[in-house]
């Protein structure tokens, strides 16, 4: 062992694996995702099952906030689409690259932070997430010219997890949502005032380009509303904010939203009808 390696531990950090249906990944050794998992059975399992009503047609899903490839490996499983995936976190980064490369090719992986620009900061990891902290000035690059540089020219489904700055990067794709009007996926999360406000203007920024339906889950999985509009959402965000500045009880941590336009509304039906299979009837 070098002698840098020996003083610096973190030069080669530790990892575990773990199983996304039948294929093995590799997650650092802080990774969440396991225990989540076990404990909730219906985390992260809703995706595998939108990308399973995509067409077959070579159009894409784009999957911002791709962490380790999680995600990536799961809707691989369960679709025939191409995948861009896109990840701003330079340790994350490397596994996403490891765990895609068992998929044939398929799967494209990039390092970018993508958003408007109006969002400063670093990023910062505490194990299963990273998000932008602080005043640095890490360079950002819009959705739109990501697609562009690497000639992305259809998408079915839009993707995104960053943890609270989610409608920034939508909003850094509107020649994307013109053009394909994809389903959307997104994290509703927000842990500020600033947050909360541009993720709302951001269900006016949709509805401009024509997405009027809405389907929210909480973060354990589980559906709460289905084929609504957003008034329904901005009303669950005072719940999720009341509760949070009460300190307690917290039921809901964040919700999940699915979204579409008229064109795709019968996809996003078909998808809910199939994950609720696998909820138990009453």
């Amino acid at each position: 062992m070098s002698l840098f390696r020996r003083l610096n531990p973190k030069a080669q950090p530790k990892t575990k694996t773990h199983s996304i249906g039948s294929v093995e990944i590799t997650l650092n050794e802080g990774h969440q995702l396991p225990k989540y998992e076990a404990k909730h059975p219906l985390y992260d399992r809703f995706l595998p099952v939108l990308a399973s009503v995509l067409p077959d047609d070579g159009s894409w899903i784009v999957d911002v906030g791709a962490n380790v490839g999680d995600t990536a490996v799961a809707l691989y499983q369960n679709c025939k689409n191409p995948i861009l995936s896109i990840e701003g976190d330079a340790e994350f980064y490397s596994l996403l690259q490891r765990n895609v490369q068992q998929l044939g090719g398929r799967v494209t992986p990039i390092q970018a932070l993508v958003g408007t620009g109006s969002v400063t900061g670093d990023l910062v990891r505490d194990g299963t997430t990273a998000t932008r902290k602080g005043d640095g000035q890490g360079s950002t690059v819009t959705l739109d010219n990501v697609l562009m540089q690497y000639t992305v020219e259809k998408v079915s489904l839009l993707k995104t997890d960053t943890d609270g700055f989610d409608a920034d990067i939508i909003k850094s794709a509107p020649n994307l949502l013109k053009s394909c009007r994809p389903l959307l996926f997104w994290e509703n999360d927000f842990q500020s005032k600033e947050q909360r406000d541009d993720l709302e203007s951001g269900y006016d920024f949709l509805r401009d380009l024509g997405y009027s339906r809405v389907w929210i889950f909480d973060n354990f999985g589980f559906p709460i509303l289905s084929d609504i509009d957003f008034s329904a959402l901005t009303q669950i965000n005072d719940y999720i904010h009341s509760t949070a500045a009460m300190g307690k009880p917290k039921t809901i941590f964040y919700t999940d939203v699915l979204a579409a336009t008229p064109e795709n509304e019968g996809l996003a039906r078909k998808a809910l009808a199939k994950y609720r299979e696998l909820i138990p009837a009453a």
